[in-house]
């Protein structure tokens, strides 16, 4: 069970940081047999390529974001 601790520590870490805490948890979970994915299958997702509005504000979050990072 995660602690309300270890919960609080996570949701402080940076993005980048996150991102890899998922990764490393990712390759362990495929390591112990229980990944989600089988290797050579073909799985769908969704792209905003046909959803031009979620495109527009994706761009828009990007622009925002570098307009404050300088």
């Amino acid at each position: 069970m995660l602690s309300s601790e270890l919960l609080d520590e996570l949701h402080q870490l940076e993005r980048a940081d996150k991102a890899r805490v998922i990764q490393i948890l990712a390759g362990e979970l495929a390591v112990e047999g229980e990944a989600f994915f089988s290797d050579g299958s073909i799985y769908d997702f969704w792209s905003p390529i046909d959803a031009p509005e979620a495109a527009r504000i994706l761009t828009q979050m990007l622009a925002d974001r570098q307009e404050v990072s300088g």
